[in-house]
């Protein structure tokens, strides 16, 4: 790994950044010094113990998106590329390829976890065990997401199985209008995002995506999903791996995941924000803070809280 590293003034000269609290900003450049050479922070928590700054001061910088977090607890300095370039010869990948392959890379030079015009997917290195010529971007070394100021809102009633039951009922397509995987796989290729580099997704589960997401916008909003809203559900819900014992990607889509995604828009509608991309990309910031993984936990959460 790179020991030196740099700060762009397109960064922390910007009035978003020099408002924040003075330990705020040190934490930033702590967390830069240590984060590996795409961005990503493994030991973020004990850097905050290390230099006395605060959960506040985390919380910041999560809100303001100068770093953002996934369900891992691994965290992402967002504007990584635009400040830093590491020659090839230099550049050791992250470790955190799971994480990095959820990514986009905005035409910016930052980091964004779900799909926005003109970006493109930083996508994981080709290996020995997966298929030549694939159409993979891995040049991508940076960048994550956008604004997440919602709340975990206590206290508020549960979803409801009515609810859950027309979210069942499209998921599994007995209503008959589940709509099928051709025109994800046309909004892929036509964003340049060749659906071959999502290793292991198939029509199949492209297609459940599409009726989780009709589903999702029909029980909780009153507008209907667009191409871009049906990405964006794809990036949340879904994952892939080699399976155990082969060289075969597969793709999948954990039920806990499905739900905790029911749970976050549940709660950007009792706030009034339904279907609000930057409300529920907040709700699943402060569960995944907060060590919650299943809808279980959150609804353990609020009981304590309530």
């Amino acid at each position: 790994m790179a020991q030196r590293r740099m700060f762009s003034l397109q960064v922390v000269d910007t009035d978003a950044f020099l408002e924040m609290p003075l330990s705020a900003q040190a934490l930033y450049f702590h967390l830069g010094m240590r984060a590996d050479d795409d961005g990503f922070i493994s030991n973020a928590k004990r850097i905050v113990r290390l230099i006395s700054a605060s959960e506040d001061d985390m919380r910041i910088l999560l809100a303001k998106r100068f770093l953002m977090s996934f369900e891992s607890g691994i965290f992402v300095i967002k504007h990584w590329k635009i400040s830093n370039y590491i020659q090839k010869d230099r550049y050791r990948p992250t470790l955190y390829k799971e994480e990095k392959s959820r990514l986009f890379l905005k035409s910016d030079g930052a980091y964004t976890d779900h799909y926005v015009e003109g970006a493109k997917p930083c996508t994981q290195p080709t290996t020995p065990a997966l298929p030549s010529g694939n159409g993979m971007d891995t040049g991508c070394i940076h960048r994550l997401g956008e604004d997440s100021s919602g709340e975990v809102r206590s206290g508020q009633d549960r979803l409801g199985q009515d609810r859950l039951g027309e979210v069942n009922k499209y998921i599994s397509g007995d209503d008959g209008t589940r709509a099928g995987a051709k025109a994800l796989r046309e909004y892929l290729q036509t964003r340049g995002l060749a659906p071959d580099q999502y290793f292991g997704t198939t029509e199949e589960l492209m297609e459940e995506v599409k009726g989780i997401t009709t589903a999702l916008f029909k029980s909780f909003t009153s507008r209907l999903p667009t191409e871009a809203d049906v990405m964006t559900v794809f990036q949340r819900i879904t994952t892939n791996g080699i399976k155990p014992g082969t060289n075969e990607w597969v793709a999948s889509i954990p039920k806990d995941r499905v739900d905790l995604l029911l749970y976050a828009f549940e709660q950007a509608t009792l706030a009034g924000k339904p279907g609000n991309w930057n409300y529920i990309n907040g709700v699943l910031a402060n569960l995944s803070q907060r060590g919650i993984y299943t809808l279980a936990d959150a609804e353990d959460y609020d009981d304590d809280h309530h």
